[in-house]
């Protein structure tokens, strides 16, 4: 093996273009070509020198305010890639293992300022932690150096570093002299992300076939697969021949299909965004390639400003700058989506880089030379932070055990549903929560609000309207017979009715009769389902101002025989002649509309309902009327796809005036709430993120009502009128109107209806 020192050795390297073209040489400490001899081929470091280069919650800070924008616009690079966005949202690289494989990490420098770990491959005096070269310390506070206010700041300002030295005291690389080891070592520490800004020039990809590369590196491979069999994604730099494709090395997973998802070669772009006359290109490995910011080809004005090993700062430039911007992109992109793989991640960036924008050397664009030709150049393109740390397709909610293969909802088509009757309170709670969602390419977790997942249900769909037309429960049928018998404890003579009554009513069958054809004008409660119903009723007048009663009801369905099995108690008092007063208790087995899909049926419970009503004529033409129903209802257990409610209490309540002309046309106003959750909670089953395997964890997130009984939110307007027309000499026809409003909204918005009936 032949050792160089270093920045004797490349004080003199001259870059050529693809062209051959000389620049000017560089007088920089750099080190742009590493040389060793390994077997068949040299490892050299390829950046450097002249030419060198889902569940918590998403806090927003500013990155680059204030001082912190004085070290953000220092490396331009971070512009470059729109890291600004990611960095935003909290998402640095914490928690992420990043190695650098490298000359080393002065960890003295004030850019890293914590803990470095690592290890030395090179035999150096100094050990890992130390870099007599400058190169590795460079690279690495691109991936992450310290968001301190002052030099420069990496992508991934929080990522755990890890210094893989494999240069001696000399500079000499010969800890690539055999990779195994230092492969086997991110396996060891778990290694998530890998740089590697080094490579072998005037070896491209193109030259190797997979055989070769099989037979000479069994071993290396084998390493690498197993590296990256426990996550880690490998970047590396493509070179600085200004060859027309990537370094042996940058280029390996395209040759070998065990690396090629989990392998990203990186070639360099200047400040505008054009091919910089050093880099190699992507060439036959532009699977696998994607461009990043490596510093322009005058580095001294133009390179990547980031950490020298002296404790200060340096500009330098070549594919070695720009493999760390994409380490360090990988390293945020982990810490905001844990749950994706390094395939998946990768999969990630290069589906989101872009060659929009983008110019070869020669001036060559998108828009003049086509994709092919800008993919031979670039690969996928410049990466992109904001791109890839937001969704892609779209968004659906997990409600299943598996993203990847359970059921789910495709947010971007339907929304989930929130029940009818939970109180405004409770949807303002839910609706400003926030969630998981997937997204639809690789189920990354994102964090958004209720309003994204839930609708309102109640708000968005047309209610029943209260008004003379709009009820069928007017339709009731009563079959009924009278009949006596002696009471001897009185020794008088009672009456007792029997009657068979049949209609759809959520509430009593019972209470509904009392209020005949204005049953229409009473707010239905919205928060139980429809069935019909047949109730046997018995009614015994005590006194000519009171009646007690009691029935039994089962529904008409052949379905759940429980669905809406009940008894119940009732009185009706009338203390005058204009007023009557009705109460009834009772207990029916229902179906309750929780559901949060469509497809999803009501949940069984029981519910013990309490009903108070009043009715007073204050004269013949006009009356005063109001409703109260009170419900306790059991508790229903809560899941992904239905609320569940525990210690839940229920109202509805209507209070109205009614005006009737002698001409009979009648109107009504009042104000009513069709059904509230007055008491009680609602909890929901909701996704906290998912496994690498797509497996779903769940929480269930349980929200108080703090509303009452009576809270204006719920309250809503209505107004409804019925006017006969006279219709050849007869008033068989009726003109029916109403207007409500919607409750939670202000009374400009709600409903009207029209209808005009005839019998011929």
């Amino acid at each position: 093996m032949i050792n160089f020192n270093l920045k004797q050795l490349f004080q003199n390297i001259i870059f050529l273009t693809h062209s051959g073209r000389p620049l000017d040489a560089i007088n920089q400490k750099v080190s742009l070509f590493l040389l060793i001899v390994l077997l068949p081929f040299s490892l050299f470091m390829t950046g450097c020198g002249g030419g060198g280069t889902t569940t918590a919650t998403e806090t927003y800070r500013n990155t680059i305010e204030g001082i912190y924008g004085t070290e953000y616009n220092n490396q331009v690079g971070l512009a470059q890639i729109k890291a600004v966005t990611l960095n935003n949202y909290g998402h640095n690289g914490s928690g992420v293992k990043v190695a650098v494989v490298d000359t080393g990490i002065a960890s003295s420098h004030a850019e890293f300022g914590r803990t470095i770990y690592g290890r030395d491959f090179g035999g150096s005096t100094n050990g890992y932690g130390s870099d007599e070269n400058g190169h590795g310390t460079h690279v690495a506070s691109i991936i992450a150096g310290v968001r301190d206010g002052s030099g420069m700041r990496g992508v991934a300002y929080e990522a755990t570093l890890y210094d893989y030295r494999v240069a001696n005291d000399a500079g000499s690389l010969v800890g690539l002299n055999n990779k195994i080891p230092v492969f086997n070592q991110h396996v060891a520490d778990n290694i998530k992300v890998s740089n590697n800004s080094w490579g072998t020039p005037n070896a491209e990809i193109n030259e190797y076939s997979e055989a070769t590369l099989r037979y000479y590196y069994p071993n290396t491979i084998l390493a690498a697969k197993n590296a990256v069999n426990n996550g880690t994604l490998f970047v590396f730099a493509a070179g600085n021949d200004g060859a027309y494709h990537s370094n042996v090395w940058g280029g390996l997973g395209y040759r070998i299909s065990e690396l090629t998802d989990a392998w990203l070669t990186v070639v360099s772009v200047d400040p505008n965004n054009k091919e910089t006359i050093y880099t190699n290109r992507c060439g036959i490995a532009a699977s696998i390639c994607v461009t990043a910011p490596g510093g322009g080809d005058s580095q001294s004005t133009k390179g990547i400003y980031a950490a020298d090993n002296d404790g200060g700062y340096v500009r330098l430039s070549g594919t070695s700058m720009a493999a760390p911007h994409v380490s360090g992109l990988a390293a945020a992109l982990m810490s905001k989506f844990p749950s994706l793989t390094n395939k998946q991640i990768a999969t990630r960036i290069k589906t989101t880089s872009s060659l929009e924008n983008l110019a070869s050397s020669s001036g060559r664009t998108l828009a003049s030379h086509g994709k092919a030709y800008m993919q031979s150049v670039f690969g996928h393109g410049l990466v992109n932070a904001t791109a890839a740390s937001t969704s892609i397709g779209s968004l659906n909610m997990g409600t299943g055990s598996n993203i990847f293969s359970g059921s789910k909802i495709d947010l971007s088509k339907s929304k989930m549903q929130l029940p009818s009757g939970l109180s405004a309170s409770i949807k303002r709670a839910i609706l400003a929560d926030e969630f998981v969602a997937f997204d639809s390419f690789d189920g990354a977790e994102f964090i958004v609000t209720g309003n994204t997942v839930f609708e309102d249900k109640y708000n968005n769909q047309n209610i029943v309207l209260l008004g003379y037309f709009a009820d069928a429960r007017d339709e009731n049928v009563q079959i009924g017979q009278k009949f006596s018998y002696t009471n001897t404890s009185l020794g008088e003579l009672r009456g007792m009715n029997w009657n068979i009554s049949q209609g759809n009513s959520e509430v009593s069958l019972a209470s509904t009769n009392y209020w005949g054809e204005k049953a229409s004008l009473i707010a239905r409660p919205n928060f139980f389902t429809s069935t019909p119903t047949s109730q046997l009723n018995m009614k015994i007048p005590y006194s000519e101002t009171l009646s007690l009663g009691a029935f039994i009801q089962a529904p008409d369905t052949h379905g759940d025989i429980r669905d809406r099995t009940g008894f119940g108690l009732a009185l009706d008092w009338a203390p005058t002649d204009r007023s009557s007063l009705h109460s009834s208790i009772s207990s029916i087995d229902t179906n309750v509309s929780l559901a949060a899909t469509n497809n999803l049926a009501s949940q069984m419970t029981n519910a013990d309902i309490l009903n108070l009503s009043f009715k007073h004529k204050v004269n013949k033409g006009f009356e005063i009327f109001g409703s109260l129903s009170h419900y306790g209802i059991g508790d229903i257990a809560a899941s992904p796809t239905a609320f569940g409610i525990s210690n839940a209490e229920y109202t509805s309540k209507t209070l109205g005036a009614e005006f009737v002309s002698e001409s009979g046309s009648k109107y009504s106003i009042g104000v009513f709430d069709s059904g509230t959750m007055a008491k009680g909670s609602v909890a929901f089953q909701t996704a906290t993120g998912r496994s690498t395997d797509g497996t779903i964890s769940y929480q269930t997130k349980e929200y108080s009502n703090g509303s009452g009984y009576f809270n204006k939110d719920n309250m809503a307007l209505f107004f409804a009128g019925s006017i006969p027309i006279n219709y050849k000499g007869s008033k068989n026809s009726i003109f029916s109107y109403n207007y409500q409003s919607i409750p939670g909204n202000s009374l400009g918005r709600g409903q009207i209806g029209v209808q005009i009936s005839h019998v011929f």
